[in-house]
């Protein structure tokens, strides 16, 4: 993979394959809907549906005819923090996908009868998505774990009221600030790349805003919106769409970086995940949970433990996850130690087999940590990671358990009683 820096701001990252296949992306690193002012709630959301529906030269028609005759998906995407665009291609098509892409991107055409069609489709998208009992609970949950203006409280579907309002006039304004606040990944992967085309075409277009390259508005590519914990240490969320039974949440203080994510990734396979020490012991040894999920949140500097079981199976489970974290020599096991390393090995060669693999892994991390590392980097890192560094995580989880947050999610108003000791 080739990562170029034609500008402060500009990243290019290009996977050339001997492929049929044409993957091109443009990311907005500041673009998402976390940006917007409360006035414009959703708008980024209406922004994404329009900005690759025409160009300057093809109305709706014209560009979804040319799609269809030559084979060219174009689409866009809104996230919390980035925007991004798409397009996928038969490899002869490179500079076809890169003029479209490219105008969409930095020179956008915006139409008022397509904003008319767009805007019912969001409005309704809003409704539906909000009338989903999952996705009403999890945000339920959330709010009541973090504070209100944390990230894990934001959401991208926005206020119908101001989805409403939006004008092209909006459209305009949203669009400067994607492009004045933002850094721009260009990610391609893929047969029939032509990088000096690509830059050629990009410095057309950025000509022509000369402000673009303004210091003193980007964002650091790798923009970290905030989260904060409510003040608890047991939080019991009793709700109506919840299930019978009990989803445990629990949040232990981990410290997460640059430098020790391959040994993150070793020791939640080592304790957490299936085959580790936690999850063998409470499925399979014990049967006291259905499944078990794990995450590391950057925000929150937290290891997020999530499982599922039966109420009175919780301060049993909350003890074996204080003895499993209590005594290194006593659950660290060497041979696990060699062993999963040498599959997450095989994982990521496996996965660099897909389209995109390394682009989207180097993409991730410039995005968290504002480096262009490679698979290759990380995958050194990995095979390199001690007994010594994984020790050093379980410590330093292992001394601040008495800081480590409890949260029980059931429908059953029982989960209000429990008196837990962790």
């Amino acid at each position: 993979m080739k990562y170029l820096k034609p500008s402060p701001f500009i990243h290019i990252l290009s996977q050339p394959l001997e492929r049929k296949k044409l993957e091109l992306e443009i990311i907005y690193s500041s673009g998402g809907s976390w940006f917007e002012s409360p006035e414009d709630r959703g708008k980024k959301h209406l922004l994404e549906h329009c900005i690759a529906s025409r160009t300057k030269n093809l109305n709706f028609q014209e560009l979804k005819d040319l799609e269809f005759r030559e084979n060219i998906s174009l689409n866009a995407y809104t996230g919390p923090i980035t925007m991004g665009l798409t397009a996928t291609s038969h490899y002869t098509d490179f500079r076809k996908i890169t003029d479209l892409l490219i105008e969409m991107a930095l020179e956008p055409t915006f139409d008022q009868e397509i904003l008319d069609k767009e805007k019912e489709i969001v409005l309704r998208e809003i409704s539906e998505r909000r009338g989903d009992p999952n996705y009403r609970l999890y945000y339920d949950t959330s709010k009541a774990i973090f504070t209100p203006d944390s990230y894990n409280n934001h959401e991208t579907l926005g206020d119908s009221e101001k989805v409403a309002l939006t004008s092209l006039e909006d459209f305009r304004n949203l669009q400067s600030q994607n492009l004045n606040k933002s850094h721009l990944i260009i990610s391609l992967s893929g047969g029939g790349i032509e990088l000096d085309y690509l830059q050629e075409k990009l410095q057309k277009h950025l000509l022509k805003n000369p402000n673009w390259n303004g210091v003193n508005d980007k964002n650091d590519i790798n923009y970290n919106a905030p989260t904060q914990f409510q003040d608890f240490k047991f939080l019991p969320v009793v709700h109506e769409l919840a299930h019978s039974h009990a989803e445990i949440s629990v949040f232990l203080k981990c410290p997460i970086n640059l430098e020790n994510k391959a040994a993150l990734q070793v020791f939640d396979s080592l304790f957490l995940k299936y085959g580790g020490v936690l999850y063998d012991r409470l499925r399979d040894e014990l049967g006291l949970v259905y499944g078990i999920q794990s995450s590391f949140d950057n925000r929150t500097q937290t290891l997020g433990i999530e499982l599922s079981c039966e109420i009175q199976y919780i301060q049993k489970i909350l003890d074996e996850i204080k003895s499993v974290f209590g005594d290194f020599n006593k659950n660290f096991r060497p041979q696990k130690f060699n062993e999963f390393k040498n599959l997450i090995q095989k994982r990521i060669d496996i996965a660099q087999d897909t389209l995109g693999a390394s682009t989207n892994f180097t993409e991730s991390m410039l995005l968290k940590y504002g480096v262009a590392q490679t698979y290759g980097e990380y995958s050194q890192k990995l095979q390199s990671t001690t007994q010594e560094e994984i020790e050093s995580i379980y410590n330093f989880i292992m001394e601040n358990q008495t800081q480590q947050r409890v949260v029980v999610v059931s429908k059953d108003s029982a989960i209000s009683d429990l008196n837990l000791s962790f």
